[in-house]
């Protein structure tokens, strides 16, 4: 199973922000039941758990996990296909 966390700044979001989340939702409605991969949105104020734990210092960040492991951290923007080589990275990790 993969799973794909967006930590980020829900009730204040920066242009890029609003830019990603829009870019995550797209990758979500397009991967979710095919693929088996769940897509999650954690506002950071909320999520200061996953923050500590894995260190995020910049929003946006995704972190993509295989069999609840993380694999990958990603800070920052990313278009839609740099999620899907992503997606095909983890797969074989």
């Amino acid at each position: 199973m993969i799973e794909i966390i967006l930590v980020y700044n829900s009730k204040e979001p920066s242009r890029p922000e609003r830019i990603f989340e829009a870019v995550f939702e797209r990758a979500s409605s397009l991967l979710t039941e095919e693929n088996k991969i769940i897509f999650q949105k954690k506002d950071r104020s909320e999520s200061l758990d996953l923050i500590d734990e894995y260190q995020i210092k910049v929003t946006p960040t995704t972190l993509f996990f295989k069999d609840r492991k993380l694999k990958i951290k990603e800070e920052g923007i990313m278009a839609t296909e740099h999620i899907y080589q992503i997606l095909k990275r983890v797969k074989y990790l």
